[in-house]
């Protein structure tokens, strides 16, 4: 519990910041990500959602991610910009992470490589794009949002998970065609 001290933004051989599970307090900067050049892996949630993310928008973070969970932190209102760097992502979680924003375009262009994505619990609103590619998604949550439109029909992903939002229209009767991986909707 407490805060995170800022030299642990000096451990320049840190490959894996497993933070996650814990009951942190106070707020999180570029400070204690800032020294991180060989960060992969980033994992931060507190049980009592009093850590806040303070990062300007023009922070250019010096790692490349191939994980990132954030839950049951303040990272919002809006999407971090400091993620559009982040080309590498295959696993994002930002559940319950007090974004109130759409879903930004960086993020869809990620899509091919995307094994999980896990926005649940936000504010996120908008429609969904019908036309990406998940070449071998696992997991889409989406739930508990404010997304509405039709419902998406995403190839490749095998749990699609869309509770909880205000998505309106029909299922097509081919959405077995569709989306032939689907184990869960």
């Amino acid at each position: 519990n407490g805060s995170i001290p800022d030299g642990i933004g000096k451990l320049a051989n840190l490959n894996f910041l497993l933070l996650d599970n814990n009951y942190w307090e106070g707020a999180l900067s570029k400070i204690h990500l800032q020294g991180l050049t060989k960060l992969q892996s980033f994992r931060i949630s507190s049980s009592n959602k009093s850590l806040i993310f303070n990062m300007s928008r023009e922070w250019v973070p010096p790692f490349s991610l191939t994980e990132i969970t954030v839950r049951n932190c303040r990272l919002g209102p809006r999407f971090p910009a400091w993620l559009s760097n982040q080309k590498l992502l295959v696993d994002i979680t930002l559940a319950d992470a007090a974004i109130s924003d759409t879903i930004p375009y960086w993020l869809w262009e990620l899509s091919p490589q995307i094994y999980w994505l896990d926005l649940s619990y936000n504010r996120i609103h908008g429609m969904l794009p019908n036309s990406l590619v998940f070449l071998s998604a696992f997991l889409v949550d989406l739930s508990f949002n404010c997304l509405e439109g039709s419902l998406p029909f995403w190839s490749n992903v095998s749990f699609l998970v869309l509770a909880n939002n205000l998505f309106s229209g029909s299922i097509p009767m081919n959405i077995n065609q569709m989306m032939p991986s689907l184990e869960i909707l």
